[in-house]
């Protein structure tokens, strides 16, 4: 079995790896043709030379879509009676970062927040819920204000989306805040 490797979003004809194959005959009765088993695995995505055994894409892949794959190889002898052998290939897609965050809330039927003036410092009001469909660090979100945040009467947590009263609430001069909150994984921004 082999299990080779790639990264999503490669272009169609990226490499994924060869199969080899070898018997004890003398030539020319010690070559071979490869191909892929039609009735298992993705054929519609890979194909393979039939003389070298190097497996290619066909398409671009996702990993967000489809995190592996499975081939079985056929390496069928050139010389009667064509004797043959197989070989199962696993192909595992490794992320890219190419997702921007997504918030879940606030969101546009219910993105208002009521808080009195009477809040202590340090009071926990909201929090923004936001996700990634990448993986690991790839999916690692960071929150901040883009603005809005006059007077600097709130703070957010960079790590969780919690927001908290920073300031002295009933000392500043403000009844409504439009705050702009930026999400960012480190390649994409959501506000």
């Amino acid at each position: 079995s082999y299990n080779f490797g790639t990264f999503e979003n490669q272009p169609n004809g990226t490499e994924i790896g060869t199969v080899s194959a070898s018997d004890l005959d003398e030539p020319p009765y010690n070559s071979f043709l490869y191909s892929l088993d039609e009735t298992q695995g993705d054929i519609d995505i890979f194909q393979i030379n039939k003389i070298t055994g190097r497996i290619t894409t066909k398409r671009v892949l996702d990993r967000e879509h489809q995190s592996a794959y499975y081939l079985v190889v056929i390496a069928k002898d050139n010389a009667y009676p064509h004797p043959s052998s197989t070989a199962s290939v696993t192909i595992y897609v490794a992320d890219r970062n190419d997702n921007a965050p997504m918030i879940l809330h606030p969101n546009h039927d219910n993105h208002t927040v009521q808080l009195s003036f009477f809040s202590p410092k340090g009071h926990t009001f909201y929090k923004i819920v936001a996700r990634d469909a990448d993986l690991g660090s790839n999916a690692r979100l960071t929150f901040s204000f883009g603005k809005g945040n006059y007077d600097d009467a709130f703070d957010i947590d960079p790590t969780t989306g919690v927001i908290s009263v920073k300031g002295d609430l009933q000392t500043i001069n403000a009844d409504l805040y439009h705050l702009l909150i930026v999400v960012n994984n480190g390649c994409s921004t959501t506000t």
